[in-house]
């Protein structure tokens, strides 16, 4: 059975047409399209949606950054922890060192030595000190006197402290002993250097030796002619003889004109 559509009316008037007929004019109900119904409101749905979420959701960038400060914060409350704790530990660390209790050193064994026997190393002090105001030596020469059977007697190490701790200045030393033998005991030049260098004179070095015959104020003329009158009261010589004694290497060692001067000047 094929269903009525209802008719309306949309107007009271009359119309008639040509032939004089009544005429109604009637409009169909247009038809709902449910596809249509169904994407309006999945789009309004969608907009719904978008703006709840910028209402409640806020800026996904804002976000985004206030998570990094918060992250950047974090670490920076971490590092400045960090380096709080390392100078509470610096602090802790120095003042364990300055609490530390001082150590007094150890004496050296050459301390403990001079302990042991300071008695003895003071006397061979004192004895090298004598002898250095009375007695002009070398620091080898006053050595063999500190350690001489003959001499003092002293140990090695007792003499070696009193040579090491003596104040002395062995180039005047070495001086007064040039002195001395000029005085007492005609020397060449030459002469002179060779006993306040040898082994079997005073042991002064060279270099002291050398000072004292430099600043040494002598006449080796004069003691040329006075070796030469000691020779003559001992043995009668010839002037070549005489000569001969005053400059050789194993004589005297006067030069050619200090032995001329004194061949020429003896009393015949």
């Amino acid at each position: 059975m094929a269903r009525k559509e209802k008719e309306v009316v949309y107007s009271s008037e009359e119309h008639r047409n040509e032939n004089g007929e009544r005429v109604v004019y009637v409009e169909r109900p247009k038809k709902k399209n449910p596809f249509l119904l169904g994407c309006l409101g999945i789009l309004g749905l969608i907009i719904l949606l978008g703006a709840c979420a910028a209402i409640f959701g806020g800026n996904p960038d804002e976000i985004t950054k206030d998570d990094a400060s918060t992250t950047t914060d974090t670490k920076s409350d971490d590092k400045e922890e960090t380096a709080s704790k390392e100078d509470t530990t610096e602090e802790k660390s120095t003042e364990e060192v300055e609490e530390e209790p001082t150590t007094e050193e150890e004496p050296t064994t050459e301390e403990k030595k001079s302990e042991e026997v300071s008695r003895e190393f003071k006397a061979a002090l004192q004895s090298a000190e004598n002898y250095n105001r009375t007695l002009p030596m070398s620091k080898a020469g006053l050595y063999d006197q500190l350690t001489s059977d003959a001499g003092d007697g002293y140990p090695a190490d007792a003499a070696q402290y009193a040579i090491d701790n003596l104040k002395a200045d062995y180039k005047k030393n070495a001086l007064k002993s040039a002195e001395n033998y000029n005085k007492t005991m005609p020397m060449s030049k030459a002469g002179l250097y060779n006993q306040l260098t040898s082994d079997a004179g005073d042991k002064y070095t060279a270099e002291e030796a050398q000072y004292a015959v430099d600043k040494l104020k002598a006449n080796y003329k004069e003691n040329a002619l006075k070796s030469a009158e000691n020779y003559i009261d001992l043995m009668p010589m010839s002037d070549q003889e005489l000569y001969n004694q005053l400059t050789s290497d194993a004589g005297d060692k006067y030069t050619a004109e200090e032995a001329q001067y004194a061949v020429d000047n003896i009393e015949q």
